[in-house]
């Protein structure tokens, strides 16, 4: 095998590598993205319990009062 040869052996798989690179890189990112979304729903869930036992608790008082 001479030099030539070996340089075509080499292209696809420096390409394949390079796109594994890449795909690593995107999902890394999608994983990110979804650990912020899951952040924000999770917040989002301890507000709603927080403005809905205050709503509860707001409507009582109400009824004792009247």
């Amino acid at each position: 095998m001479d030099i030539s040869e070996n340089k075509l052996l080499e292209g696809p798989l420096m390409t394949n590598e390079r796109e594994k690179e890449e795909a690593k890189v995107a999902l890394e990112e999608l994983l990110h993205q979804i650990q912020v979304i899951h952040l924000e729903l999770k917040i989002v869930r301890n507000w709603s319990y927080f403005v809905f036992f205050f709503w509860r608790w707001y409507a009582c008082q109400l009824d004792q009062t009247s």
